[in-house]
């Protein structure tokens, strides 16, 4: 891992198979949320800083992957920065039952 100690700054990482290969190569891209005319505001009217992509490169099968952070996704989740009850998102996505609810990709 590459992380900027100044500012806690995760610059990326490599993970390695079972015999010490490199195996895949992750970089993410952080940013403020503006698009255009469009400023996704925090509490106090600046815009929220959050990751915006990550690029997931698999070097054995030389597959990409890119993650994109969007506004909402099938199924009704939104994107929210603030969550009213953080608990409550724990509960209702990290959770080993919830996971098992959710269904496996």
């Amino acid at each position: 891992m590459w992380i900027d100690t100044r500012n806690g700054f995760l610059a990326g990482y490599i993970t390695y198979d079972r015999q010490g290969k490199v195996w895949k190569q992750v970089e993410g891209c952080f940013g403020q949320q503006i698009q255009g005319n469009v400023v996704n505001k925090d509490a106090t009217g600046h815009p929220h800083w959050s990751w915006t992509f990550v690029h997931v490169a698999d070097v054995q099968s030389g597959r990409v992957t890119l993650l994109n952070q969007v506004k909402e996704i099938a199924g009704g989740y939104k994107t929210n920065f603030d969550p009213p009850n953080e608990e409550a998102v724990y509960e209702r996505f990290l959770t080993q039952s919830a996971i098992a609810r959710l269904g496996a990709v």
